[in-house]
């Protein structure tokens, strides 16, 4: 009989040292997934939001150039990033709607290219976002060489090299670049846009064969100079006329306060004495007997009359000067005399010129 020995077996396993280094390995594999996931995430994100800048730039510089293009004239801008932009209504506007608009603003402002229409001048639409410099300049034509020059040369200074031709500038160059981030990217786009319809009209496009002459911008500039001269002319004189209206409005305004304080006590013919207001007896002859006094109240106010009085033609050396503050109510009395038929007048003046006048007539 055979003898049958036994085997001892031990168990198959890894231990802890060996687990701890696989899953740390485990977590090193995932964790270079994870960051290549995200960063391709990151990448993705950051490279749409890149295509929809350019995408807006592209936008913005189009925009620009085709109202240009289509420019019948520039006006005067608030500073050097901003345009204004003439054309007519039929032409689409910077919405790209036509029939509504005839005058486009374009300006930056917060990192972003704004439009204002004539047509609705308090809403901003935004054309663009992420623009980072926006600086307009304009074309002259001078002897056969084109310069261009911002409106603005220092701060607030008006540049009068544009302002003088600014009605005959056809091509206008523009500087812009993105913001990223709030940073401004480098390099900056340059490109010049030219009128075709100023071009038209004007016959001065960069482009074409005829320039001006310094003869010929020596004379635009003296019509501009002129027609500034002109127009300060009359802004001056718009602006006499309205100093004197405000001064006339405030004469009047005083002579009816003390013309509302005045009462006159009189004796009409065939009738018995009668107190009224001296408005109701301006412009007309008021017919008295002989011998019978006029007086005149002079209401109690608060009111600083300084510089008024009343006078009459019966006694011109008389002049009776009413008080700065009249507490109490006051009596002027002016006397006809004996006179038959004799007309006389009764007179509030400030100082030496007559305000109002109310005129008697004596009779039998």
């Amino acid at each position: 009989m055979k003898k049958i020995s036994s085997l001892k077996h031990t168990q198959a396993g890894v231990t802890l040292v060996e687990l701890m280094v696989g899953l740390t390995v485990g977590l090193v594999v995932t964790g270079g997934a994870m960051a290549i996931l995200f960063g391709n995430q990151k990448m993705l994100l950051e490279k749409g939001r890149w295509d929809r800048t350019q995408e807006e730039f592209r936008f913005a510089t189009t925009t620009i150039t085709r109202l240009v293009r289509q420019a019948d004239y520039f006006e005067e801008p608030d500073s050097n990033n901003e345009l204004v932009i003439n054309f007519d209504r039929s032409q689409r506007d910077c919405l790209g709607v036509a029939g509504l608009s005839s005058s486009n603003t374009l300006k930056l402002d917060n990192n972003q290219l704004l439009c204002i229409r004539d047509n609705d001048s308090d809403t901003s639409y935004v054309l663009a976002k992420n623009i980072g410099n926006l600086e307009f300049s304009y074309g002259i034509q001078q002897s056969g060489v084109v310069t261009y020059n911002s409106y603005f040369s220092n701060g607030t200074t008006v540049n009068t090299a544009v302002k003088n031709v600014l009605n005959n500038i056809t091509s206008i160059k523009t500087n812009i670049s993105i913001a990223q981030n709030g940073l401004i990217q480098q390099p900056t786009l340059e490109f010049i846009a030219t009128s075709h319809q100023k071009s038209i009209m004007a016959n001065l496009s960069s482009g074409d064969v005829y320039q001006l002459t310094e003869e010929e911008l020596k004379k635009l500039q003296e019509e501009a100079a002129k027609k500034k001269a002109e127009e300060d002319a009359k802004k001056k004189a718009d602006e006499d006329a309205k100093k004197k209206a405000d001064e006339d409005a405030d004469k009047q305004k005083a002579l009816n306060q003390v013309l509302a304080l005045l009462k006159v006590t009189y004796t009409p013919k065939g009738s018995s004495i009668k107190t009224v207001n001296w408005s109701s007896l301006v412009d007309k002859t008021t017919e008295i007997p002989q011998k019978t006094d006029v007086e005149v109240t002079l209401e109690a106010t608060s009111l600083n009359l300084s510089g008024w009085n009343l006078s009459s033609d019966l006694n011109k050396n008389k002049v009776e000067t009413l008080p700065d503050i009249n507490t109490s109510e006051k009596k002027y009395p002016f006397d006809p005399g004996n006179g038959n038929k004799n007309t006389f007048s009764i007179y509030l003046k400030y100082g030496t010129i007559t305000q109002s006048t109310i005129t008697f007539k004596t009779t039998n």
